[in-house]
């Protein structure tokens, strides 16, 4: 796996860091702004995301969207954007020997966009599109409502895209002032991963070496204080498969024992041969899909699970589930499982590292870490974790008066939902 990389600052104050990558011919240049969906004002909810979308576009020295896409499709790269409530990413993923043009392409959308006025009001159309689509599919959605039953009213718990009264409401101004106060250097890193070209990195203090001053907002902290009251979160739809979502608030991005957390959550609903598959559906039958995962933010994050049933099994699957997390606070791990679950992740994240953008996301998220962590680093930290430490995460994370519950589905009735799920925690406690 890639473990050597070179930190840079450029003189505007901008981070570059070059993360080389011998047995390849592919490279990934990726622009990594810090600011996300937490970061707007309720008036102007999905403004980063629009603004992700706009800056393809057209540019002073590119007019055009097909222009742009026209370029980077005449060299057979791989090429787009993304927003998260952190972040924003924009990439290109291309043979080396196009890496000058992809630092020319990415300086480009990055600082000379020119979001024309017709092209905004254009662009809300698939905006509001992609809204759409993702509300209409509870697959996806169930993500955006578990967030909203965990952090409540807090900006961790808005959807990144925004509401169609929000994206529609947008203005030029108010996409040019937001694009003014955070893409700036200090708020900016650029990675270049995979087959690094002799030259690059002059090309990159070429093409991003304009200084422009920003500001930061200030962020709003969630606490668990801040939760919701709310066990229980009813979305009514009418569908034939009932999307459940439930968990905690879990551990930030540069949180000690996150190495902890991966095992925990390998062990729980990570693969075929996790508790979860194993427990709902290979022994009952309950679900297709089953599965838990974390996210992780500047100062929280969540640890979850997910599954799909019949309107007839949610309480079913709520006890089977509470159970498992359960035996994790008060049951130690076996050594088979213990060690079995630290192999599947290793496995996992050196067949990803062959992938260059992979090495780019990784090291750009390092920027939210006190100190980076090399994926070599990381997987040592993953080595040394023990059944001790899996069970003091699991307590620590576990606390069943922080648990969420997040349903999309046809009506049912949430207070004797709730009732026999309090009823249950009753019982393990």
């Amino acid at each position: 796996m890639p473990n050597k990389f070179t930190e840079y600052i450029l003189k505007n104050g901008m981070r570059v860091i070059v993360a080389p990558k011998k047995g390849t011919q592919a490279m990934t240049a990726l622009v990594f702004v810090t600011v996300g969906s937490r970061y707007e004002p309720e008036r102007t909810a999905g403004i980063s995301h629009f603004l992700e979308h706009m800056c393809f576009k057209g540019t002073k020295k590119r007019p055009t969207a097909k222009i742009i896409a026209r370029t980077l499709d005449g060299i057979g790269a791989d090429y787009n954007a993304y927003t998260n409530k952190e972040y924003t990413g924009y990439y290109i993923k291309a043979d080396a020997r196009h890496t000058d043009l992809a630092l020319d392409m990415l300086s480009d959308v990055y600082y000379n966009s020119v979001f024309d006025a017709k092209e905004i009001e254009r662009e809300k159309g698939p905006v509001c599109q992609e809204i759409k689509m993702y509300e209409d599919n509870p697959l996806r959605s169930i993500y955006d409502w578990f967030e909203h039953s965990l952090f409540g009213g807090h900006t961790l718990g808005r959807d990144v895209a925004g509401s169609i009264k929000t994206v529609r409401a947008l203005t030029r101004d108010d996409v040019v002032a937001w694009h003014n106060q955070y893409y700036h250097a200090v708020n900016t890193t650029i990675v270049l991963a995979g087959c690094v070209v002799p030259g690059a990195l002059q090309m990159i203090k070429r093409y991003f070496k304009k200084e422009r001053s920003g500001a930061h907002k200030e962020l709003v902290p969630f606490t668990v204080d801040a939760q919701p009251s709310t066990l229980v979160s009813l979305k009514q739809k009418k569908m034939d498969q009932v999307q459940v979502m439930l968990g905690f608030p879990g551990y930030q991005h540069d949180h000690k024992d996150n190495a902890p957390l991966i095992v925990l959550q390998t062990i729980l609903g990570a693969g075929m041969s996790s508790r979860l598959f194993t427990e709902v559906r290979e022994r009952r039958g309950l679900a297709y899909l089953v599965r838990s995962g974390f996210d992780q933010y500047i100062e929280t994050g969540s640890l979850y699970v997910h599954a799909g049933v019949d309107k007839e099994k949610v309480s079913e699957l709520l006890r089977v589930v509470m159970n498992e997390l359960h035996k994790l606070k008060t049951k130690s791990v076996s050594a088979q499982e213990l060690q079995e679950a630290k192999e599947q992740w290793r496995g996992k994240m050196v067949l990803a590292s062959e992938d260059s953008s992979w090495q780019a996301q990784w090291y750009a998220e390092q920027v939210f870490l006190e100190h980076f962590h090399t994926p070599d680093h990381f997987l040592r930290l993953i080595q040394n974790v023990t059944a001790v430490d899996i069970k003091r995460v699991a307590r620590d994370i576990i606390h069943w008066d922080r648990l969420r519950i997040a349903i999309i589905g046809p009506t049912m009735n949430i207070k004797i939902l709730e009732k026999q799920a309090r009823a249950y925690l009753k019982h393990l406690h």
